[in-house]
């Protein structure tokens, strides 16, 4: 951007433009960044140079082809390994969480609020279910030393201690990585291994690796990974899933189900690299312990389904394809601000279109609404024109170049800095919950108290202590796609137990089938609770999202049910499903846009603000939206 006059010599015997994995830039905002890029350097050079990529976890390779030429597929050449590489060794061991003595329905002790109505008979059926002795243990297991204030102890805890005690047997001696999924996942469990390697007399080999610690920190982590000579064992979230040089390491543990089945076969692809060495993967899942009250979505284990989904998946080499036709229009203002700074004199808006969307990676943006944006980011003074016509960086199209935060695509939260005593920096968090003088805190794998809080400077100094908690991350849902529901579904119609299975998560798919059909699911897609109708829908979060909003449209109170493939339907009865859904396909959305008319329309991405609603709505709608494959779930659940 602020370089090209002397850019395009260096670049003047480019030979090749490369692009390693590929997949991980599939409808991102950093992915439309780097297509626009591929193609400003293609016009630098004056030249078409070729471009290769590289991925272990291609869906569908038509939508690889139309990433890396978008303008010129049938150019691109697919080369192909079919070799499987070494062996994988891998179990999955399920972990069932203590009940909630205080958790009470009706005056009586429960594990969870259950449907009310459910049949008698049923319910007896399933009070006499056989479980596993591992439930009836884990059932009663109790006592974890309460917290330095006072807080009683948490179940959460509880099984992030069982699984600590499993990996602190299984990993001490080797380099490994453990993928807990979340922040706050990792600092509850290198806590556990640390106060466990002090108990013992050990040195500690477990450390935290995540985006919210500092550079130091986290190079630290690597640098002793990559050297090799002392056994780690980093606890991490996606940050090492690709890209970083870590060494060897021996083994892979993944703590609940992985995001996605391409995420799985990355991190299970950082072990086993040396000639002769198997790949290794230890999976935990955890089940809420059970009882006849329970509710039914409970007994059906779906995170123990969703896991093994998971796993079969990446062993049938299936990966979930990205949406196609998302706008990515945050990525979109940035590229023309970037280009028109880049040309030092302003840029033509026929000249930018041609770049950009017509030749560029911004195909799916056509002409009025390439003008559409134009008008909206010259209305907040992004951008202005010249009298000859040319568009010129505004006044705050110019604050924002001149910053060095405008380069990435992507939005960075506000946040507290984090030092210890003495001025070490840990790394930072959101600017979220309300903070408090003498709070206990996990952070970096270490026991904090919150000595000092500087609200100006947005600065937290923490002195060491005793207990605490992780502080409030924040991060999104990360949706379910269709192909892993469709998966969990097909597994309660089997009768193989996967050999990878433990005895408990065995006997818990065992149990999971047999309630599968004593709620009579093999034959209807809906269980019916008097109260609320749970219906599966088996189709991913994207056309949950869209089966929600359509029926609500209609007048009905839909709840989703997080990763879970059901929705919860209160007041409607199973007679009255039929006449739902042939309402609802006679009264169709006449496009995504019908249904977030009434929703308060707030930017999501780093540049949105820019830009009005009619244009954010359209890009909401493609990127969370899907029309026919709600149609196609509607006209199914009519044929059950």
């Amino acid at each position: 951007m602020r370089r090209s006059r002397q850019l395009a010599p260096m670049l003047a015997n480019l030979r090749y433009l490369v692009v390693d994995e590929l997949h991980a830039f599939f409808g991102s905002e950093r992915g439309a960044q780097l297509q626009s890029l591929l193609q400003r350097v293609q016009h630098l050079v004056g030249k078409s140079v070729p471009r290769i990529a590289l991925s272990a976890t291609l869906g569908d390779i038509s939508i690889a082809r139309r990433f890396l030429r978008p303008d010129q597929t049938r150019l691109v050449q697919v080369l192909s390994s079919f070799e499987q590489g070494g062996d994988l060794k891998l179990q999955l061991r399920a972990i069932y969480r203590p009940r909630d003595p205080n958790h009470q329905v009706n005056g009586e002790s429960a594990t969870r609020e259950i449907p009310k109505e459910l049949d008698p008979q049923l319910l007896a059926q399933l009070e006499h279910l056989p479980v596993s002795a591992e439930i009836t243990e884990a059932g009663s297991e109790g006592d974890l030393s309460s917290e330095q204030d006072g807080a009683q102890p948490d179940r959460y805890l509880s099984v992030m201690g069982q699984i600590a005690d499993h990996l602190f047997e299984k990993l001490r001696g080797q380099s490994n990585l453990v993928f807990a999924n979340s922040r706050a996942g990792v600092e509850f469990l290198t806590t556990s291994l640390a106060d466990m390697s002090e108990r013992k007399g050990v040195p500690n080999e477990f450390f935290p690796h995540h985006g919210s610690l500092s550079r130091e920190l986290r190079l630290s982590i690597e640098d002793r990974l990559r050297d090799g000579k002392l056994p780690t064992t980093a606890i991490c979230t996606s940050t090492l899933e690709m890209g970083i040089d870590i060494g060897d390491v021996a083994s892979i543990a993944q703590i609940g189900s992985a995001p996605t089945v391409s995420s799985l076969k990355q991190r299970v692809g950082r072990s086993g690299r040396r000639a002769g060495e198997a790949q290794v993967l230890r999976q935990y899942v955890v089940l809420p312990s059970l009882d006849a009250r329970s509710h039914f979505v409970d007994w059906l284990r779906l995170p123990l389904l969703e896991a093994i989904a998971i796993i079969e998946l990446m062993l049938e080499g299936r990966f979930e394809p990205p949406i196609e036709g998302d706008l990515h229009l945050s990525t979109l203002v940035q590229q023309i601000l970037s280009s028109i700074v880049q040309s030092g004199g302003g840029l033509k808006a026929d000249a930018l279109f041609d770049d950009l969307c017509r030749h560029g990676a911004f195909a799916q943006i056509d002409g009025p609404n390439f003008m559409h944006i134009l008008r909206a980011l010259g209305t907040k003074s992004v951008l202005e024109q010249a009298e000859d016509g040319m568009l010129l960086p505004g006044v705050e199209g110019e604050r924002l170049t001149d910053h060095y935060s405008f380069y990435a695509s992507f939005q960075s939260p506000e946040e507290f800095q984090v030092f210890a005593q003495g001025g070490r920096r840990l790394g930072s968090i959101p600017v979220s919950k309300t903070l408090s003088i003498g709070q206990l805190m996990l952070f970096a794998g270490r026991r904090w108290s919150i000595a000092s809080i500087d609200t100006v400077h947005r600065t937290i100094v923490l002195s060491s202590s005793k207990g605490g908690t992780p502080p409030h991350f924040g991060g999104e849902e990360i949706p379910i796609h269709r192909i892993v529901h469709e998966r969990m579904k097909q597994l309660f119609k089997e009768q193989e137990l996967p050999v990878y299975l433990d005895r408990t998560a065995q006997q818990a798919l065992i149990d999971a089938r047999i309630a599968w059909r004593l709620f009579e699911l093999d034959r209807q897609p809906y269980l019916d609770a008097g109260a609320e109708l749970y219906v599966g829908h088996w189709a991913g979060t994207r056309i949950e999202d869209t089966l929600t909003l359509w029926l609500k449209s209609r007048g009905h109170n839909l709840i989703r049910m997080n990763r879970s493939p059901f929705l919860s339907i209160k007041n409607c009865e199973s007679e009255e499903l039929h006449s739902l859904i042939r309402d609802a396909l006679a009264h169709p959305p006449a496009s995504a846009l019908d249904l977030i008319r009434e929703i308060p329309m707030l930017g999501q991405d780093k540049f949105d603000h820019y830009l009005d609603e009619p244009i954010l709505r359209a890009g909401y709608a493609i990127r969370h939206f899907d029309i026919d494959g709600a149609r196609e779930v509607l006209k199914q659940l009519l044929l059950n």
